[in-house]
């Protein structure tokens, strides 16, 4: 049988594989608390993203509405410029016929 093709049997250094172990076990616990840490802080800075955004989201809906509120003004000023425009061309004109009427009583 070819030695190549059987399985290598590891030497089990029991003192040597233990500290190893160990070790890779503290750094792997050390690495885990890193990325916990981590994972908090970014959770944390979403958390004041969306609260930052909602901020946003509620400024934006005010001003929406006073803008809303301002066009309504603007449009009801506008058409009461346009009455009033048409109120006193229509008292302009009867002054004129008045004023031609006493002309002519004259």
């Amino acid at each position: 049988e070819n030695v190549e093709s059987r399985p290598v049997k590891k030497q089990w250094n029991s003192h040597w594989d233990l500290n190893h172990l160990q070790e890779l076990d503290q750094e792997k616990s050390e690495e885990c608390i890193i990325l916990k840490r981590k994972l908090q802080e970014m959770e944390s800075a979403i958390k004041n993203i969306q609260n930052e955004n909602n901020k946003i989201e509620q400024s934006n809906a005010r001003l929406q509405l006073k803008i809303d509120r301002t066009t309504e003004a603007l449009q009801i000023a506008g058409t009461r410029a346009a009455n009033s425009r048409a109120e006193a061309d229509a008292a302009n004109t009867r002054a004129e016929s008045f004023s031609t009427q006493l002309n002519d009583l004259k």
